[in-house]
């Protein structure tokens, strides 16, 4: 740096203060922690920008990737030089039609987004907002301080549920005051186990749906071979589950003298865990508290999976319309959105399968609809849709976005006026940066 012309140089790091942030299209890959610390949008001062300049440069020289790979490195080099010279002069000498673009499009959204803000403020409330208000003015004057744009609330997942009971049987087995069927099966493991085994049961369903008309011997070979490793599982986990809830043994009797290929039906198993087992008999209900809590944790999982496949999929769309020329290419693009549908499909399936047990247990353990139903809706198919590029510039408190996008944190109810959604203090905070 010292070698730099002196107009150039740095000032000293007593006279300068440097903030470091993640450009806008590789944030998203990063954990939310980055994403709420290192964001433009978020950060005081800074106003519409994306910082991703340098990275544009290179994607502009892609197509001369056949040319260079063929050139000495001195040729290489300055081919690199020609262009990317090129590029950067039409930037400087068209910077003054860019930015009469920008200002024509700036001047008036900036007058819509204050005055939306404003009528958000108003519904709220100042005794809302101005703990809010204070939070995030002492957050932008000192980084180090708990950021708003992080939400507090955060949803139980199944992994942390499952650590939560296991922990909560090891406690139990340690007092001599849990009863065990199965020297390695406890009740935690069994409804777990049994979750697990329904969604491999789906998603060999999944895989025998969509063979095609002209199936190979290879690919019949795979879906026959991982029934039979499913059905091996299930017999297993069955008779683990006589031990525990004896009435299910009745049940699983009848629908197997029903069944004259079991490998042909086996996605049609009913494996008769609490939720479904109902009326029809009776279960233990340490079970079904189990179910209940693992049922729930993974209806969150699954809506989160549902939301993360929705964003990255609308990145795919921009960079294929953007970005994508040819019959290769927009293949490519095209398999790789098929995939990111398929993903998006079988989470909805898992989400809707948790729901109908969440709401087959609820009478049953007397839940009141008010605790759990807020958050876990009805998902219908046209909630299933990404935060668009017009959503998001439409203002916070007026734009129609699904529920799914709201779920982060506990809903407030009547008559609970200081417990305010965690996901409108967030969307708060946005519309103010």
């Amino acid at each position: 740096m010292l070698d730099m012309p002196e107009d150039l140089q740095l000032a000293p790091s007593s006279e300068r203060e440097v903030t470091f942030l993640v450009p806008k299209f590789h944030l998203l890959v990063h954990i939310m922690a980055c994403q709420s610390s290192f964001s433009f949008n978020y950060t005081h001062g800074v106003g519409r920008t994306d910082r991703e300049a340098p990275e544009q440069g290179w994607d502009f020289l892609n197509p001369v990737a056949g040319q260079t790979k063929e050139m000495g490195p001195g040729t290489h080099h300055e081919l690199l030089e020609d262009l990317m010279g090129d590029r950067n002069w039409k930037k400087t000498v068209g910077i003054g039609k860019t930015l009469l673009h920008h200002l024509k499009t700036a001047v008036p959204t900036c007058g819509e987004q204050i005055e939306s803000h404003h009528d958000f403020e108003k519904r709220l409330g100042s005794k809302i907002v101005e703990p809010w208000r204070r939070d995030i003015e002492k957050w932008e004057a000192d980084p180090t301080a708990d950021n708003p744009f992080s939400a507090v609330v955060n949803t139980v997942s199944q992994n942390s549920i499952c650590l939560e009971l296991n922990c909560q049987e090891g406690l139990l087995l340690a007092k001599g005051k849990l009863k065990l069927f199965h020297e390695h099966v406890t009740s935690c493991v069994l409804i777990s186990t049994g979750l697990d085994l329904e969604e491999q049961q789906r998603s060999l369903a999944h895989d025998t749906a969509n063979l095609g008309m002209h199936t190979t011997d290879c690919q019949r070979l795979m879906l026959v071979q991982k029934a039979n490793i499913i059905q091996n599982k299930v017999n297993v986990w069955i008779d683990h589950q006589k031990l525990y809830c004896p009435s299910a043994s009745a049940l699983h009797t009848g629908e197997s003298n029903s069944l004259t290929d079991p490998i042909a039906a086996m996605p049609m198993i009913n494996l008769w865990l609490p939720f479904s087992i109902g009326s029809r008999a009776t279960c233990p209900k340490l079970l079904q508290e189990i179910e209940w809590q693992l049922q729930h944790a993974q209806a969150n999982d699954a809506l989160h999976d549902v939301c993360a496949n929705l964003q990255i999929r609308v990145g795919v769309f921009q960079q294929k319309d953007c970005f994508k020329q040819g019959q290769r290419a927009m293949t490519r693009s095209c398999s790789i959105l098929a995939w990111l549908q398929d993903k998006i499909n079988k989470c909805t399936k898992r989400y809707r399968v948790a729901r109908c047990a969440l709401m087959a247990l609820a009478p049953i353990l007397n839940k009141a609809p008010q605790d759990w139903s807020n958050s876990i809706c009805e998902l219908r198919d046209g909630d299933i849709r990404p935060i668009s590029v017009r959503e998001m510039r439409e203002m916070e408190g007026r734009r129609t976005i699904s529920w799914i996008w709201l779920v982060d944190g506990v809903v407030a109810t009547v008559g609970q006026s200081e417990v305010i959604n965690d996901s409108v203090r967030l969307e708060w905070c946005k519309s103010r940066a």
